[in-house]
């Protein structure tokens, strides 16, 4: 591809991290490793289109006395309480040991500042004050801070030459916020004039600043008739509002397309029964009415919560042959208005791999509900309950980062904004162990519904929600962001420590617990 067809890409270390065969901060720059290099025969295809790559990568650091921290370190580990046979330690990589010690050099720095200052050590506000005006140079070269409290960390540009290798060709003074070319390379375009590329195409990233040839004949027919009249200068109102009516009219066709609409009658029964994982206890058995249609698969988990055997229930189907999941609204009857066909028509819009795919609801009572992707393993409630289940450390680490990821694109990426009522039997898990958020959005749609639970399930339904929220229980806000951060906090402790909301304090009940977050 030509350099002068493409903007130019810029590679985070992060992302090489898999090609890399050092990191570069331990090795210095990125040398001549040939991590492109795979004797695949396309060893010349990987060398043309590391052409067109820059590397940004931290600033490397080394020198006599980063050596002889690296010889302390080895000879720390030879000592107790680590007590490894100094044959053994053939390398350190000081990369973590270096950037751990210039932490806790900074935090003694800040530290004897405040002491100086006649400040209380665990004044942590203060702490926070004094921070960015710490300035040394440790083994990781300059320290500062910014006023959150992070390291402004300096990073060096590399570009990838002929010679089959990188070459540093700038860094970036993260302290000054200034980027500064290096005085030995500069950076090689791959065009004719050495020029960088354009910041955005020459129409635009949507082609919007190129006029095509439908709206080229639009516009002319609009011109000329203008031209046999007065109407030239009423024109450009006629044609922003021509514009504006033909958009309502096909934004309000597409809003009655009901794509998201679901008979009941669609959703068969599942014949075969088996097992849906490992995590359920059993399965009751399939039933369907006279005609045999539209009954769903009724699947029951039994799990140990708070010393007490509780009993999860969801359904299932056959929709267009796939295995869908469906949570039934208790409501008598339902009456769209132009807001729920809004919220209905946005569910269907956007999709994520850790969000439960919205696939349509049911209109039809008593037959109301909602109908998702499903997901076989059941929710991550049962699994962490389950204790015929192992999980190291990797798996929970997976299962953070998936509900994160989630809850992340939930947030930032849809209009929906929040989840609102999180905990951790929405995060549900597919065959494939990826955890997905479910009971998300549709907010107006499930609004009314009437819930019949006793006092124990109505609290323990409680303990994820956010303490400011249960403080007005009659308030209008049902949730924010914040909320869900407290939620996921949660979610993150049981997957911990594999243990309920609020632990320390096995003796209390769900409501008592409760009281105690409040």
């Amino acid at each position: 591809m030509a350099a002068d067809d493409t903007s130019y890409p810029v590679i985070a270390a992060d992302d090489l991290f898999n090609i890399l065969p050092l990191h570069p901060q331990a090795s210095g720059q990125p040398g001549k490793e040939s991590f492109w290099q795979r004797s695949d025969g396309r060893d010349n295809d990987a060398i043309e289109a590391f052409n067109y790559v820059l590397l940004m990568a931290p600033t490397p650091f080394n020198g006599q006395e980063y050596d002889n921290f690296l010889e302390s370190v080895a000879s720390k580990m030879a000592d107790s309480p680590f007590n490894i046979p100094r044959e053994n330690i053939t390398k350190i990589d000081g990369t973590y040991a270096s950037y751990l010690h210039d932490a806790v050099l900074g935090y003694a720095i800040t530290l004897d500042e405040m002491l100086q200052q006649g400040g209380n050590p665990r004044d942590g506000r203060l702490f926070r004050q004094i921070l960015p005006t710490v300035s040394f140079t440790g083994l990781t070269g300059h320290v500062t801070f910014d006023n959150n409290g992070d390291r402004r960390q300096d990073y060096s540009l590399y570009d990838f030459r002929d010679s089959r290798e990188f070459l540093s060709v700038g860094i970036y003074d993260a302290h000054l916020r200034t980027y500064v070319p290096s005085s030995e390379a500069e950076i090689q375009w791959g065009n004719s004039e050495n020029t960088p590329p354009a910041d955005a195409p020459k129409c635009g990233f949507d082609g919007a600043l190129c006029v095509y040839r439908d709206e080229a004949l639009y516009i002319s027919g609009i011109t000329v008739g203008a031209m046999l009249g007065c109407v030239l200068v009423l024109s450009p109102f006629l044609l922003s509002y021509i514009i504006k009516v033909r958009r309502k009219r096909k934004f309000e066709k597409e809003l009655m397309t009901f794509n998201w609409k679901i008979n009941y009658s669609d959703i068969h029964q599942n014949r075969r029964g088996k097992s849906l994982g490992s995590v359920y206890s059993g399965i009751s058995d399939i039933t369907s009415d006279e005609d045999g249609r539209s009954i769903c698969t009724t699947i029951t988990s039994s799990s140990t919560f708070s010393g007490k055997r509780v009993q999860i229930f969801t359904t299932r189907g056959t929709y267009k042959g796939q295995i869908v999941a469906l949570k039934m609204i208790n409501k008598k009857n339902i009456v769209l208005n132009r807001e729920q066909l809004l919220e209905l028509r946005m569910m269907k819009e956007f999709q994520h791999d850790n969000l439960c795919r919205f696939i349509g609801v049911c209109i039809d009572a008593p037959n109301i509900c909602i109908v998702s992707e499903y997901c076989a393993k059941g929710s991550l409630q049962d699994i962490l309950e389950n204790e015929d289940i192992k999980l190291d450390r990797v798996f929970k680490m997976s299962f953070a980062a998936d509900i994160l990821n989630g809850l992340h694109f939930l947030h930032n990426k849809t209009p929906i904004g929040f989840h609102g009522n999180f905990k951790s039997s929405d995060c549900l898990v597919d065959n494939r162990w990826v955890v997905k958020i479910s009971d998300y959005g549709l907010r107006l749609f499930k609004d009314g519904q009437e819930y019949e639970h006793s006092e124990h399930a109505h609290y323990k339904k409680l303990l994820w929600r956010a303490p400011e929220l249960l403080r007005e229980p009659n308030s209008s806000v049902i949730g924010y962001k914040k909320g869900d951060i407290y939620s996921l906090g949660i979610i993150f402790q049981e997957i911990a420590l594999r243990d309920e909301p609020y632990c320390m304090f096995p003796d209390l009940s769900p409501k008592g617990k409760k009281s105690k977050g409040m």
